[in-house]
């Protein structure tokens, strides 16, 4: 296959990753209706969103694998994504972390609420990226960036389970979610 092949082969994968997510979004709303969904409007509208992120993000792991597939022969490319892959992975425990630290330690004020709420928003993509550090592993040709994608993928599921521990404290502590 030639280059302009290879290429519509990852743009047609992120199309239909986009229709499928849109569609996905688009038959959630025709199901939720009502007063209900009036009256929490921004609270649907994030659901929409993460939704929408949800369906995409899954369905766009297949094109990025194809995409990494067609580039295992780029010897220069797999050691910067490596390096950028854990420098963007070890943001995921720093996240997670954030609000457990602060409250523990009693820091108080709105930087520290901005700074929780962001990093717990970067620990809820964890699970994403993952995938996407997983489906890297897999067509690395090298050991090297295997093992940094690897090491990446496990930092992000660090973020993942402590996101999955915050809502599980949550629950037990609040009663909350059910």
């Amino acid at each position: 296959m030639n280059r302009l092949g290879r290429i519509a082969v990852v743009l047609g994968g992120y199309a239909v990753a986009l229709l499928a997510a849109t569609a996905a979004v688009a038959v959630w709303q025709m199901r939720t209706s009502g007063p209900d969904v009036q009256a929490m409007a921004g609270m649907y509208a994030f659901g929409d969103f993460a939704l929408f992120v949800g369906v995409f993000g899954v369905l766009a792991l297949v094109p990025t694998g194809f995409g990494l597939y067609f580039l295992r022969s780029c010897g220069k490319f797999w050691a910067p994504l490596s390096v950028v892959s854990l420098a963007i992975a070890m943001t995921s425990p720093v996240g997670v972390s954030i609000v457990p630290l602060a409250h523990v330690l009693r820091l108080r004020g709105p930087g520290w609420e901005i700074a929780g709420g962001l990093g717990f928003l970067r620990a809820m993509g964890a699970p994403l990226l993952a995938g996407g550090f997983f489906v890297g592993a897999l067509v690395a040709p090298a050991r090297r960036p295997r093992r940094a994608l690897v090491a990446a993928a496990c930092l992000e599921l660090a973020g993942a389970l402590g996101v999955a521990i915050h809502f599980i404290m949550m629950r037990v502590n609040y009663g909350l979610f059910g």
